[in-house]
């Protein structure tokens, strides 16, 4: 299957189950899950067999000396074992926010190299839907930043 044919048939799976679940961010954990297990799939196996394919594919890039794509980069700090769902929405923001700065830090440390190799930066649109962040989001944040300051600064 040639690969416009394979982005195609992606594209056209990725609207459908928009239309069915609405956005991926608007999807709950526990929904998500049951939805899995609805289908008779076990959603731990599921995450374990998704990092296992993304790490051999790491290990491609990694013999061949060339720098993780940003996204497989992503995929495999997401589905690292041992990342589960933390229990309260404060936890999870925080958690979010914290991964968010600390792969943007990695990111923009990684940027000259990318750079000078080739590589064209990606760039993706905020998962929400608003333009400003909500004053929660930004004591969140402030907090993450401090604290990294402390880390970075001794």
């Amino acid at each position: 299957m040639s690969t416009e044919r394979m982005n195609q048939r992606i594209n056209r799976l990725d609207k459908l189950s928009e239309r069915l679940f609405g956005e991926p961010g608007e999807v709950e954990y526990a929904e998500a899950e049951e939805l899995l297990k609805t289908a008779g799939i076990d959603p731990s196996q599921l995450k374990n067999d998704l990092y296992q394919r993304m790490l051999e594919r790491s290990e491609k890039y990694q013999g061949a000396g060339k720098p993780l794509p940003l996204r497989l980069r992503q995929a495999l700090e997401d589905l690292r074992p041992g990342s589960e769902k933390p229990a309260d929405q404060a936890t999870v923001a925080r958690t979010t926010a914290r991964s968010a700065i600390v792969r943007l830090f990695r990111e923009i440390q990684e940027l000259p190299a990318r750079l000078e190799s080739g590589i064209k930066p990606e760039f993706s649109a905020a998962y929400r839907k608003r333009t400003e962040l909500s004053v929660r989001d930004k004591k969140v944040l402030d907090e993450i930043m401090d604290e990294l300051r402390k880390q970075t600064h001794g």
